[in-house]
């Protein structure tokens, strides 16, 4: 297939309900049978065994639902966005519903920076919200929030704190905690929000019923959204 004649595209769409438990390399599989149902031309790697090109920007871990996820492919044959968002639009599964197509403005390098809501529920402190505010206020406040870290060379201990920033003040209302949290993100320093929220519970000795994370948004190191 000739390269130069290929137009690059980004989806820009949400993943929220029962799909936040497929994994990543579930996700890569289900969108490009996505691809392929649309029928939409789509620029195919070459070699013996050719498959259709999607990258994704910022990979979801497991148990997270988001607002804004993204996806980079090629379509050919003088395909345009107007039209890739009338054909994949009735081909995307329930649990993936889609913004826009449009023109990729920024480099997945960019990526520095995710916000993600957390929402954790505890019976417990139905009628005691403003402890785990307490707690909370209590965590964040310290000067280092060291916690262990998988890496590609093992296990170490990183500081979260430098890496963590809340956009919003936390509620907590009827045993119900509610915080929205900038977190570095991209190549060269990924939070996960179950990390950081992980070891706040462990740390706090606090036991939830149920915990909610979403991702809101992904920016630049300016604090631009990514486009």
């Amino acid at each position: 297939m000739d390269n130069n004649n290929t137009v690059d595209a980004r989806l820009f769409y949400t993943k929220t309900g029962d799909l936040k438990y497929i994994s990543h390399l579930d996700m890569n599989r289900c969108m490009q049978r996505v691809l392929r149902r649309s029928r939409l031309p789509i620029w195919h790697t070459e070699g013996f065994n050719p498959h259709v090109y999607i990258t994704f920007a910022l990979p979801l871990s497991l148990g997270i639902e988001s607002l804004y996820e993204t996806m980079d492919f090629r379509l050919v044959d003088g395909a345009d966005f107007e039209t890739a968002e009338k054909l994949l639009t009735p081909a995307l599964p329930a649990g993936i519903k889609l913004i826009r197509v449009a023109a990729p403005v920024m480099k997945v390098s960019e990526i520095a920076l995710a916000d993600f809501s957390v929402k954790a529920s505890s019976a417990a402190y139905a009628s005691d919200s403003d402890k785990l505010l307490t707690l909370w206020n209590d965590y964040v406040e310290q000067d280092s929030i060291i916690i262990p870290k998988k890496t590609k060379s093992g296990i170490k201990d990183i500081d979260v704190k430098p890496h963590l920033m809340q956009q919003n003040d936390p509620t907590a209302q009827d045993g119900t905690l509610s915080l929205t949290l900038r977190l570095s993100a991209g190549s060269t320093v990924n939070i996960n929000p179950m990390l950081v929220f992980n070891d706040f519970c462990e740390k706090s000795g606090i036991s939830f019923d149920s915990i909610n994370y979403t991702k809101l948004a992904v920016y630049n190191k300016n604090g631009i959204l990514f486009k």
